[in-house]
């Protein structure tokens, strides 16, 4: 029984190695923005609930896409916080392929943080840090700083998601 138990043991070990190891993971970003969907928009709670899930497990931009004529057919025209929410499932998206735990936005810029330390080309990343002259710093704890003009809160998705797709086109080399 004791042999059982820690075959079992290890095997739940695996799994979660086996997970860790995958892109399951949720990515935190702040960037300032409102993001939810407000009840004057979406009235009913069990209809409101179930749009949140189905907009956490969105995979790539068709759904993303399909998702936004479903709103705006179902229920009118997309509030700025329900588009914020849609963008930051986007960033998310870009996240996990470039190895992301954590984007932060702030007025002067970005702080990246990679997932384990790790980013899959890093080659790549120290020539493209180079090539940023001075605009981008590696610091302690293996933390990205991105120096950007951020006091507008309204262009830091679109800027987040120009930083995200050039860390994934260095991640993932064609």
């Amino acid at each position: 029984q004791a042999v059982e138990i820690a075959q079992k043991s290890r095997a739940k070990e695996r799994e979660k190695e086996q997970a860790d190891d995958g892109q399951d993971y949720a990515p935190l970003i702040t960037i300032g923005t409102k993001i939810l969907i407000p009840e004057a928009y979406i009235p009913d709670l069990t209809s409101r609930l179930s749009i949140y899930r189905r907009i956490a497990s969105l995979q790539n931009e068709d759904e993303m896409n399909q998702m936004m004529t479903e709103l705006i057919d179902r229920f009118g025209k997309i509030p700025d916080s329900v588009s914020n929410l849609l963008e930051v499932v986007e960033l998310k998206q870009l996240c996990r392929r470039a190895n992301v735990l954590k984007i932060d936005a702030g007025d002067k810029g970005f702080s990246v943080m990679f997932k384990d330390n790790r980013f899959d080309n890093p080659d790549a990343l120290v020539g493209w840090i180079a090539a940023q002259k001075g605009q981008v710093q590696l610091k302690a704890e293996h933390k990205l700083v991105v120096m950007r003009d951020l006091k507008l809160v309204q262009g830091r998705a679109k800027q987040a998601k120009a930083l995200l797709t050039e860390l994934v086109a260095l991640a993932e080399p064609a």
